[in-house]
């Protein structure tokens, strides 16, 4: 179980399965859970929340609650599978009728700006984790000593265990996925490409720092200690 003194800090990179996680716990803990981006719950953690997740969390979060042991979560993604959510959370969101190819090519813009062209991933990671003062290996090092960093690979079995560990139930369900009818928005998430085996590769080539990372987070993903950051990584 979770103690009384932990907070739970989840950085939350956009299209990791983070919207299916934050309105489980919207539900299942009120009073307990803060929301950041305001969304849903609290927008300041006071003494009783356990639980706080933001888009643009960094690593230093920590340092604002002395007397909390912080306990930082975080989940990524395959690159080329984040690329395709992107894009078709973009189709909806913003109504553009660029193909899948067209949209990448001109650099993925997408409602989540970043100035990066490609290995939009590790800039993400590098600009919010890091407030752009470091690098990949800056990156690795807190995602190493993260509570718990996994991937979307293995996200059903690591939620049910976060939640075991919040002593809430498990019956989540998923969230803002492509295809279906997102109930948050009260609109439907197009889904119109479907990843070939060839973009994959490319994607794979052009952003190769994206796919180090994943694979590095996914190395770590089953190394959950109770570490306690006590100082900043940067």
């Amino acid at each position: 179980m979770i103690g009384s003194r932990d907070l739970i800090a989840f950085l939350h990179v956009p299209k990791t399965g983070g919207s299916t996680i934050i309105h489980h716990l919207a539900r299942q803990m009120p009073g307990r859970y803060c929301n950041l981006d305001c969304e849903l719950g609290q927008k300041v953690p006071d003494q009783d929340t356990v639980f706080v997740q933001g888009h643009r969390l960094d690593c230093s979060f920590h340092v604002k609650y002395p007397g909390r042991k912080v306990r930082y979560m975080t989940v990524l993604r395959d690159p080329a599978a984040w690329l395709v959510s992107i894009y078709h959370h973009d189709i909806s969101r913003r109504k553009i009728n660029a193909s899948f190819e067209n949209w990448y090519e001109g650099g993925a813009n997408s409602i989540y700006p970043l100035e990066a062209r490609r290995n939009r991933l590790y800039e993400w990671c590098r600009r919010f984790w890091l407030q752009n003062q470091g690098q990949m290996p800056e990156i690795k090092d807190f995602i190493s000593r993260c509570w718990l960093a996994t991937t979307t690979d293995y996200l059903d079995a690591d939620f049910d265990w976060l939640c075991e560990g919040l002593g809430i139930a498990n019956d989540w369900q998923r969230k803002r996925a492509a295809g279906e009818y997102d109930e948050i928005d009260g609109k439907l998430i197009r889904k119109v490409y479907s990843l070939t085996d060839a973009m994959r590769a490319r994607i794979y080539q052009e952003n190769p720092l994206d796919l180090e990372l994943y694979l590095f987070a996914r190395s770590k993903r089953k190394i959950r200690t109770c570490y306690e950051i006590d100082q900043a990584v940067v």
